[in-house]
């Protein structure tokens, strides 16, 4: 079984003069002074890339691994972007990411997660509030984000290849616990956001996206993206026939009258929130 220590060394420091370079423009632009990547596959194959040793070696000799609530199955997740300290995770999670950014002078944190059929990726952004634009990249400007993502595997694109003929398996490192429930929860905020539009006559909106079953919610979520039920059935590993089920359903629990009006409703309940 590999350990900790050979994640940092056969990743991080090994490939850490490239990694920084890739990662460079966002601290000449944004004030970006931290990033660090992960990736894991529904087998349970992942990465974790740092682009400081320091970091990563810190990382592994405070053992934050032990209650880091991102190590578990991409069942777990979705596509979202958000303020890390917006993760509810454990009461020690919570401790330890604040000496984190005691220890590495950061107090602003940003993570763009991406979901896939094979897995999810995961971006973490840190900076200081005072010398940095991330805030507003964030809240204004996200796809700049989503575009370093696709730059950043692309620069890393050779190293990501020898990674991957040398893997590690969260199965190895987390056992059984890979499969449980992560108390990952970046939408923390969301009883406030359904208690508000509640207080402002969309109380059914709220109580029929709540109807919805998980898998049902990301069918709903993925057509409000503007992807057709063949994409649907290729993103979330399902028949056609199955995501067709999955929509006549939706159809009969939100009450719509055809295919505009439900491309709608998905529209409205993403940007709200409720799926």
């Amino acid at each position: 079984m590999r350990s900790w220590t050979e994640i940092v060394q056969n990743y991080t420091a090994r490939y850490n003069d490239r990694i920084r370079k890739v990662t460079q423009p966002l601290k000449d632009h944004f004030g970006i002074s931290l990033v660090n990547y992960l990736r894991i596959s529904r087998s349970g194959r992942y990465f974790m890339v740092f682009d400081s040793v320091d970091w990563a070696e810190y990382y592994v000799s405070k053992q934050l691994f032990l209650n880091d609530p991102f190590l578990k199955h991409p069942d777990n997740f979705k596509s979202d972007c958000f303020f890390t300290d917006m993760v509810s995770g454990t009461e020690e999670f919570k401790a330890e990411f604040e000496s984190y950014k005691t220890r590495f002078k950061f107090d602003l944190s940003v993570t763009l997660s991406v979901k896939s059929a094979d897995g999810v990726e995961f971006f973490d952004f840190c900076a200081s509030k005072s010398g940095s634009l991330v805030s507003g990249v964030f809240l204004n400007r996200p796809a700049l984000l989503r575009s370093f993502a696709k730059h950043f595997k692309e620069g890393l694109r050779a190293e990501f290849q020898k990674m991957e003929e040398d893997p590690f398996s969260l199965l190895d490192l987390e056992g059984v616990d890979f499969y449980g429930d992560s108390t990952f929860n970046p939408s923390s905020e969301s009883k406030a956001i359904h208690a508000y539009l509640k207080s402002i006559g969309k109380k059914k909106d709220v109580e029929m996206a709540a109807s919805l079953s998980a898998r049902e919610r990301q069918c709903l979520k993925l057509l409000s993206a503007g992807r057709n039920i063949r994409e649907t059935a290729l993103d979330l590993d399902l028949s056609a026939r199955t995501v067709e089920s999955y929509f006549d359903n939706i159809k009969g629990k939100l009450r719509c009258k055809d295919k505009r009006d439900l491309i709608a409703i998905a529209k409205e309940y993403d940007e709200f929130s409720l799926l």
